[in-house]
C-alpha cells in the first residue's frame, strides 16, 4: 500500500467519523454538493462539523467564494489532507510555509496509520486491568460519560442513547478499561467495511499512567485486524502521538 493510498484512507476515515456523529435522531445531516455538514436539530445539543469538502471542479472565483462561505460559519471543519496545491493555496494562503518532515512530526495533529504487518504481538493486560467490549445501553452510557468528560469537557459530542445504534450495529466497536473494578478509560474502533479508524481514546485523570490507554489501544487494533481490517487510521494529538507510534502506527503527510 503506497503513501497516497494510505493518506486517502486517513482522509476517508475522518470524513466517516464526522458522518457517523451525525447519524443519530437528534442530529441533522446535509450535503449541498460541495460539502457535508452535521449539526443538532433545534432544541438539541451536539457537535457541528463541516467535512467531505469537494471544490476542485469550481473556478478560482467560485472556490474563493465557497472557502469564505465555509470559514464564515466558524465551526469545526475537516478540510481534508488530499487537497491539490491549488485548493491549499486558497484555503491557507500561498505564503503558507512548507513544513519539513521534523516540523510535520511536531504538528498539533498527526495523520497516522497502522498496517497489519506492523502490528505488535498482542499481550493481554495485567490482572489489574480488565477490558470489556460494550454490548449494552448501560455500558454505552458509562463509555459515553468518560469519553465526553475527558475529550470534550463533558460536552455531549456522543449521545448516551441516540448514538448507541452505532455500537449496536457494529459501526462503532466500543471498549471500557476497568482498573480495580472501576471504569477508568475508553476507546473505540469505527468500522467502514475493511477500513477502520481508532477513535475516542480517553482515560480519567486519576487513572492515568497505569497503562490503561495502551491496553485499550492494543485490544482495539488487535480485534479490528482479527475482524478483517486492512488498515487502521487515526489522527493523533498530544500524548497520543507517542503512544500510537509505540504501537506501530506510522506518520503520513
Amino acid at each position: 500500500m503506497n503513501k497516497d493510498e494510505v493518506l486517502k484512507f486517513i482522509n476517508d476515515g475522518a470524513n466517516f467519523y464526522c458522518r457517523q456523529l451525525g447519524n443519530a435522531t437528534h442530529m441533522n445531516f446535509i450535503d449541498n454538493g460541495y460539502y457535508s455538514m452535521i449539526y443538532p436539530i433545534h432544541g438539541q445539543v451536539g457537535g457541528t462539523s463541516i467535512f467531505n469538502i469537494r471544490l476542485d471542479h469550481f473556478s478560482d472565483a467560485e472556490v474563493i467564494q465557497k472557502v469564505n462561505e465555509i470559514k464564515s460559519k466558524n465551526v469545526h471543519t475537516w478540510w481534508g489532507i488530499c487537497l491539490s496545491d491549488r485548493l491549499s493555496d486558497f484555503i491557507w494562503g500561498k505564503d503558507r510555509p512548507k513544513l519539513t518532515p521534523e516540523e510535520h512530526e511536531n504538528a498539533e495533529e498527526l495523520n497516522m496509520a497502522l498496517l497489519p504487518e506492523d502490528e505488535l504481538e498482542y499481550c493481554p493486560p495485567n490482572n489489574k486491568i480488565i477490558i470489556k467490549q460494550v454490548t449494552t445501553l448501560d455500558e454505552f452510557s458509562i463509555w459515553t460519560d468518560i469519553c465526553n468528560l475527558v475529550l470534550h469537557n463533558s460536552f455531549p459530542i456522543i449521545h448516551n442513547i441516540n448514538h448507541f445504534e452505532l455500537n449496536k450495529n457494529n459501526i462503532m466497536t466500543c471498549y471500557i478499561g476497568y482498573m480495580d473494578g472501576q471504569p477508568a478509560a475508553v476507546s473505540a474502533i469505527l468500522n467502514n467495511d475493511d477500513v477502520s479508524s481508532l477513535e475516542f481514546v480517553a482515560t480519567l485523570e486519576s487513572y492515568r499512567y497505569h497503562g490503561l490507554a495502551r491496553a485499550l489501544c492494543e485490544k482495539s487494533v488487535h480485534d479490528a485486524f482479527l475482524n478483517g481490517s486492512k488498515i487502521i487510521t487515526t489522527r493523533a494529538f498530544k500524548e497520543a502521538k507517542n503512544l500510537y507510534k509505540s504501537l506501530g502506527f506510522k506518520i503520513y503527510f
